[in-house]
């Protein structure tokens, strides 16, 4: 993740589920969950022509999120900041990004 050492975990779907990866990352010396990330890729039927093959194109898709920013709160230690990005890529890509923070956290 960006530079920094972290423990990565990953899952696949059994074989009939999907084509679905989920990643997930934890930091080494306190173990904290510091990222997901899932990944899903479509690829498209074969049309019975060139033409309507090339119609539907293959459809990826990214979600990811990071947690940050770790602070106490009611004896947990729980992330005060939360990214995330979703990405689709097929004709065209479409991607957006939400960054939520919380000012406190409870007591």
């Amino acid at each position: 993740m960006a530079g920094r050492e972290v423990h990565r975990l990953r899952y696949r779907a059994k074989k009939g589920q999907g084509d679905l990866d989920v990643f997930l990352y934890f930091e080494p010396d306190t173990f904290r969950h510091v990222a997901s990330v899932y990944k899903v890729s479509q690829a498209q039927q074969m049309g019975t022509t060139i033409e309507s093959s090339s119609r539907q194109p293959d459809v990826y898709l990214q979600v990811e999120e990071t947690f940050s920013d770790f602070r106490p709160a009611r004896g947990m230690t729980l992330p005060a900041s939360w990214t995330i990005r979703y990405e689709m890529q097929a004709k065209v890509t479409q991607y957006w990004k939400y960054e939520l923070t919380a000012e406190t956290l409870g007591k």
